[in-house]
């Protein structure tokens, strides 16, 4: 009778796995064909890995699962299970009550309704907000004596993009406004503009995008100590987003 040793069915395992891997990856390429061109072969590949890596940790093993938590990581952004904006994500990854199947269908099921009021049909909403941020000028980043800055926050959000507003929430954008005022500091972001900038971007890429290997530009103009002053350090982060949004465009 044929055995097969321990360690001989760990290398399948691994083999496995790999295979799956590379299937998902190709998969990903066709689904999502911009990401994976802007990303490159090897960040997608090292993507899809870290994503069945973090979906594990979450309990998800079955395929299906796998391959949703790496596809919602490009339909909703890279933080997407921490996001405030996606909440009901972290509900439903979390929740010990329900088995492996029930969570994958209903993360599915409501991110199908989040895309279809949130980035409209053929993403006409997402288009549009987009479109706002290309052609926005640099004074509308400036409060002029609107009050409190959350409130002016709340009120740039909605008129950038209000189908997202709607739906999100004024208590989820309050906490998303909140989450990203320290990093605004650290990265010496520290004026009204800065924070304006780095808030909105958070609206509209995700609350993690400044750590997201689909927007390296973030990291790396965030990063540079070589820009000390918070408004030109504004400006570069602006100028880098654009030309991202360009190529995403193209």
């Amino acid at each position: 009778m044929l055995k097969i040793r321990k360690d001989q069915m760990e290398a399948m395992d691994q083999l496995a796995v790999k295979h799956f891997e590379e299937r998902t990856t190709e998969e990903l390429k066709q689904s999502f064909p911009k990401h994976a061109r802007l990303l490159g072969e090897g960040k997608l590949r090292q993507r899809v890995r870290d994503g069945f890596a973090r979906a594990r940790a979450y309990g998800l093993s079955s395929r299906n699962g796998l391959r949703l938590f790496v596809e919602l990581i490009f339909l909703l952004g890279n933080s997407f299970d921490t996001d405030p904006q996606v909440s009901w994500a972290a509900q439903i990854l979390n929740d010990s009550a329900a088995d492996e199947a029930t969570r994958v269908d209903r993360l599915f099921q409501k991110t199908a309704d989040y895309l279809q009021n949130v980035c409209g049909p053929n993403g006409e909403h997402i288009n549009t907000a987009l479109a706002k941020v290309r052609s926005e000028a640099p004074e509308g980043f400036s409060q002029s004596g609107a009050g409190r800055f959350e409130d002016y926050m709340l009120r740039r959000f909605w008129l950038l993009y209000p189908e997202k507003f709607r739906y999100v929430g004024d208590g989820a954008l309050r906490r998303l406004i909140e989450s990203g005022l320290q990093p605004a500091r650290s990265y010496g972001l520290a004026t009204e503009r800065g924070v304006t900038l780095l808030l909105a971007l958070m609206f509209i890429l995700g609350s993690g995008f400044d750590k997201d290997p689909q927007f390296a530009f973030a990291a790396k103009v965030l990063t540079d100590a070589s820009l000390a002053d918070p408004n030109q350090k504004a400006e570069r982060l602006k100028a880098e987003a654009l030309a991202y949004l360009d190529q995403w465009s193209a």
